[in-house]
């Protein structure tokens, strides 16, 4: 098992062997989660839809798209 130690800036240095490993160099964008007590890194592919992950948290897309369509058949009921 590999270790790595935080720094005082709260900055973490992944060993070159994991970096090899995955091919990660500088400017990679890796997303961050917590599950328990684990940090979980991930690797950031471009245009990988977990760039997005988390951005949008406060936002209701789901809720508000759902009330549109509803609006959207009630009117097309009425239409016909």
């Amino acid at each position: 098992m590999l270790k790595a130690r935080l720094s005082s800036r709260g900055q973490l240095a992944i060993p070159k062997e994991v970096r090899d490993q995955l091919g990660l160099s500088e400017g990679t964008s890796l997303s961050v989660s917590v599950e328990g007590d684990a940090v979980i890194l991930r690797k950031v592919l471009p245009g990988n839809w977990r760039e997005w992950e988390g951005r949008f948290k406060s936002s209701d897309l789901l809720g508000d798209l759902a009330r549109n369509r509803r609006k959207e058949l009630r009117r097309d009921r009425k239409r016909s």
